[in-house]
């Protein structure tokens, strides 16, 4: 049996299913990066905050140390 689809063109079932699948994964991946993403924020102003007191760093004394 076949389906339109918003497009216009007609397509199997199956192909259809493919096509949410698809969608549902990339929006998962979405999700999960926005998940991670304040945690990755963090890491890397607690990188930056010890990059900045490493010796010889020339950002040394702008960064100040929480």
């Amino acid at each position: 049996m076949d389906f339109l689809t918003a497009g216009g063109e007609e397509k199997k079932i199956k192909e259809l299913s493919g096509d949410l699948t698809s969608l549902l994964k990339k929006v998962s991946a979405a999700h999960r990066l926005r998940r991670f993403a304040g945690r990755r924020r963090r890491w890397a102003a607690e990188t930056r905050r010890l990059r900045a007191v490493a010796p010889g760093h020339r950002r040394q004394n702008l960064v100040k140390k929480r």
